[in-house]
């Protein structure tokens, strides 16, 4: 890719951050949360927690804002997560790329070291730390990514970016949660969750037969998504389906008692959902 290229392709993605208003700096310094699953263990890599924009939800009931949002805010984050396997070390997504190579140093894991890396989705705020200067941030990773995506995205400014890991991306179609779930790689297992973008994926791992579910965007505002869960947000780029896959998945999360952690989950990250039956909806206790 040349200069020009590359400058367009970074410009863009910048916009694209901006435009999911995440870009701005957070409330609190950006941390690290440690989960253990089995023999795995899960790094929540977070860019710090910050104040979510009421305008990115799409029509909201009014009387669901006065009484989950009364004072119009909500809190969300940027979190990319590292899982590290007996043999593999695996990125879920890469955040907004600002803390994570801070984050790595911390953790004494160098980019080389990443083998591979997991992509709900290619929004900015999921692929802004694969690049840098120019460079691909992790030289021997391999990137998995939903096929259905990279079909949306291919003639995007998103693909410009994977372009820098020509010949290191895998394309496959995740499986689905009301059929076979088939593992993507050893105890990894990508789940369909589409509509938020057309083949954004969560991500089920399993070790030891204790189980967590990253699920990427499923929501943004889980202080009014959890108990409306049919509230959408203005970048759901088919709503619908967007909230078909959350209340789907909080249904089997719930059922089967799985933890969850996202991508825009305020710290630490990781916790279990619940019904509610004040709301219809459900609830979320985080793991301190």
């Amino acid at each position: 890719m040349n200069n020009a290229l590359t400058f367009l392709a970074l410009f863009a993605l910048t916009l694209l951050i901006s435009s999911t208003g995440f870009a701005e700096s957070h409330e609190n310094p950006p941390e690290i949360k440690t989960v253990s699953l089995g023999e795995f263990q899960i790094h929540l890599l977070s860019e710090g927690d910050r104040p979510g924009k009421v305008e990115v939800l799409l029509n909201p009931n009014p009387e669901n804002l006065a009484k989950y949002l009364p004072d119009g805010k909500y809190t969300s984050s940027v979190n990319a997560f590292l899982i590290v396997t007996p043999d593999k070390k695996i990125l879920v997504d890469t955040g907004l790329g600002k803390q994570l190579p801070n984050h790595l140093k911390k953790l004494a894991i160098a980019p080389e070291a990443i083998d591979i890396i997991l992509l709900t989705h290619l929004h900015g705020d999921h692929i802004g730390g694969l690049v840098k200067d120019g460079q691909k941030s992790f030289p021997n990773a391999q990137i998995y990514l939903s096929q259905k995506e990279w079909d949306y995205w291919k003639d995007k400014n998103p693909a410009q970016v994977l372009a820098h890991y020509d010949g290191q991306i895998t394309l496959y179609d995740p499986s689905h949660i009301d059929a076979e779930l088939v593992p993507l790689l050893e105890g990894i297992t990508g789940i369909a969750t589409y509509g938020h973008t057309p083949g954004h994926t969560s991500f089920l791992i399993e070790s030891q037969h204790e189980q967590l579910l990253i699920w990427g965007d499923l929501t943004h505002a889980m202080a009014i998504q959890m108990p409306v869960p049919d509230q959408a947000v203005t970048y759901d780029l088919d709503p619908a389906q967007a909230i078909a896959s959350r209340k789907a998945i909080l249904q089997f999360v719930t059922e089967n008692n799985i933890p969850i952690a996202g991508a825009h989950i305020a710290y630490p990250g990781f916790g279990y959902t619940h019904t509610d039956d004040t709301t219809g909806g459900y609830h979320f206790s985080p793991i301190e």
